[in-house]
């Protein structure tokens, strides 16, 4: 797969996922970077820009509905300035907009999107997991890696919302293996 560095600031984001150019139409402060599209047919779009200042509100939702345009395609719109980002979408009228979030996470956030198999679970997953971007996570080691933290996102959001999850998570739904592993684990 081709890479394309995304840089708005002093670090790249998403390198390693193909970022294709796009254009926006005229909208002031925003200067396009690339844009990402998930798996399946009409995946999920990131669309990367970058600015030398925090965005506004209307920027980001003029922005989004004019890349948007209306498509049955969920839209993430990312906004890059400096080690802070701006994120538009996924859907609806008036698409959620966070204004100062970690780019860290944000980043985190649209590789975990990337994961998912189509475009209905990419923005399942986005609406579930976006607004736990402004809840402060509990005290995590340096030594944690991503999957640690997509796997404690996808616990804390994800679980509660689906029910197949629930049901694997249920007491004995590993069947005869769950006493065998518990057994083992104590000294």
């Amino acid at each position: 797969m081709a890479t394309s560095p995304a840089s708005g600031g002093t670090e790249p984001f998403l390198t390693d996922i193909e970022l294709r150019p796009f254009r926006l139409a005229d909208e002031p402060g925003l200067v396009p970077v690339g844009l990402a599209i998930g798996q399946g047919r009409g995946g999920l779009e990131v669309a990367v820009t970058r600015s030398a200042h925090r965005s506004t509100q209307q920027v980001m939702r003029t922005a989004w509905n004019v890349r948007h345009g209306g498509r049955a395609v969920p839209l993430l719109l990312v906004t890059l300035f400096g080690d802070r980002a701006a994120i538009c979408g996924p859907g609806g009228d008036e698409p959620p907009v966070y204004l100062d979030l970690d780019r860290g996470m944000v980043e985190r956030l649209c590789r975990a999107a990337f994961t998912e198999p189509d475009r209905h679970a990419a923005s399942r997953f986005l609406r579930a997991a976006i607004p736990e971007l402004e809840t402060p996570l509990p005290p995590l080691s340096p030594a944690l890696s991503v999957p640690i933290v997509i796997a404690w996102l996808r616990l804390t959001v994800m679980l509660p919302c689906n029910p197949t999850l629930r049901s694997a998570a249920a007491p004995g739904a590993l069947g005869t293996a769950a006493p065998q592993l518990a057994a083992s684990s104590q000294p």
